[in-house]
C-alpha cells in the first residue's frame, strides 16, 4: 500500500510539472486590461518596450503584434542545454476593445532549431519568459493609466 501511494505521489508531482504555466487571468495566459487606452497607444508602447529589450517586429497591425528574438544555448524541458543549440522565442500579443478599455493577451512560444529539424516547437510559455510577459504588461497597464 505504501508503494502505491508513494506512486501516485510521484506521478501526481510529475504531471504538475509537465503542465503550461497558468495565470489568474480569464484566458489563463499574461493578460491585462489597459483602461482608457487605445491600440495605438498600446502597440506603441509594446513596440518600444519590445525592441528597447532586443526583440525584432515580425508583425505589427490590426489585433495582433508579433516579436522574436534568437536564443542560444538554451536548456529546457526536453533536453538538457546544449551550446550549440539556438532557436526563436516568438511573443505574440492579441489586442481587443473591450468596455473596460483594450484587453491585451501574450503569449510565449519557444522555437528549436536542430540539426536536420529545423524547427521543434519546445512549447507554450517556459515559466520564466512568460511570467516576464506578464510583468511587461502589469508595468505597461501602470504606465499608461490616465
Amino acid at each position: 500500500m505504501k508503494k502505491l501511494f508513494t506512486l501516485i505521489s510521484i506521478l501526481i508531482f510529475l504531471s504538475g510539472c509537465a503542465t503550461s504555466p497558468s495565470f489568474q487571468t480569464p484566458s489563463g495566459k499574461p493578460e491585462v486590461t489597459v483602461a482608457r487606452a487605445t491600440k495605438k497607444e498600446v502597440t506603441d508602447y509594446l513596440r518600444d518596450m519590445m525592441t528597447g529589450n532586443g526583440y525584432n517586429a515580425r508583425v505589427v497591425g490590426g489585433e495582433k503584434a508579433v516579436y522574436t528574438k534568437a536564443i542560444f544555448g538554451f536548456k529546457d524541458d526536453t533536453s538538457f542545454s546544449d551550446e550549440s543549440s539556438s532557436g526563436e522565442e516568438i511573443i505574440t500579443y492579441t489586442f481587443s476593445d473591450t468596455p473596460g478599455g483594450v484587453q491585451v493577451i501574450g503569449e510565449v512560444e519557444q522555437i528549436k532549431k536542430v540539426g536536420s529539424n529545423p524547427r521543434q516547437s519546445i512549447g507554450w510559455g517556459h515559466y520564466a519568459s512568460a511570467e516576464t510577459v506578464y510583468g511587461w504588461l502589469i508595468t505597461m497597464q501602470d504606465d499608461l493609466k490616465k
